[in-house]
């Protein structure tokens, strides 16, 4: 073991600086992966998030302990996942949608269990290796979940199979045309949402998506995907041939029927 410096004061200061920025660092590049994959259900989503907090808590703490001497770090890591705790206790009061304390306080312990046992070794030797293993592990793990973040915050790219699939699942086009005829004959020309109370009356036009609405062009807009990765129906109460802006419609989206269009 390493004797102790004299300036551990000074260690502990760049030890707090490091475990900081690289805490606040992960945080903001996973959190920009993890709001784009926004269509893989409520529960995974939550589940993405918790993993995302407790890797942020362990790079932190693991990160700003390898600042100090091998002496200290058992100790050390255990003061600087407290010191991170406190800090973000204080930070819920400001952003409280993306700090949680418990996955965390999850990730540091791991980090303070990892150097709680690597103290026990008792040669240099089997220090050193046994600590490029974890990093080994934990820079594969973190480049993993960061894969998959990119890959699932991908935009669905629709195509004339994937529309043809998601008009079947609600009953076939004619079943929407049918729905959308009604629809158009209730609200008129009028803006109009259709609301919780109608979608008994429309289950084949609400089951395609979250949002639907007529825009006042007799043209109903039906709006389904994520928040970051937003897609449109539109249903026109004429085939698509008799509007001005035809060319539009028909070179960003796939053309259902004469009057039906989804983005690509």
């Amino acid at each position: 073991m390493d004797s102790k410096p004299p300036n551990l004061i000074g260690r502990y200061v760049g030890a707090v600086f490091v475990s900081f920025l690289i805490s606040v660092v992960s945080l903001f590049v996973m959190f920009a992966l993890v709001i784009r994959c926004d269509t893989v259900g409520e529960f995974l989503s939550f589940c993405v998030f918790v993993v995302m907090i407790v890797i942020v808590g362990f790079v932190g703490v693991f990160s700003g302990t390898l600042i100090l001497p091998k002496s200290a770090r058992r100790n050390g890591s255990k003061h600087l996942l407290l010191f991170g705790l406190a800090f973000s206790a204080l930070l819920l009061f400001i952003f409280p949608f993306v700090i949680s304390l418990v996955p965390l306080a999850l990730g540091g312990f791991i980090a303070v269990l990892i150097f709680r046992k690597l103290d026990k070794e008792n040669s240099e030797a089997a220090i050193e290796r046994h600590l490029v293993i974890v990093l080994t592990i934990a820079i594969c793990c973190v480049i993993s979940f960061v894969i998959l973040l990119t890959i699932g915050g991908r935009p669905t790219v629709m195509t004339p199979e994937k529309a043809a699939q998601l008009f079947d699942k609600v009953g076939g086009i004619d079943k929407v045309q049918q729905e959308a005829k009604a629809f158009f004959n209730q609200a008129g020309t009028n803006y109009y949402w259709l609301h919780q109370t109608d979608k008994t009356k429309y289950p084949a036009l609400s089951a395609l998506g979250q949002s639907i609405s007529i825009d006042g062009e007799q043209k109903i807009i039906v709006k389904f995907g994520g928040h970051f990765h937003t897609k449109f129906i539109y249903i026109f109460q004429v085939a698509m041939a008799t509007k001005n802006n035809a060319e539009y419609y028909t070179s960003s989206c796939i053309q259902v029927a004469t009057n039906i269009f989804i983005t690509k």
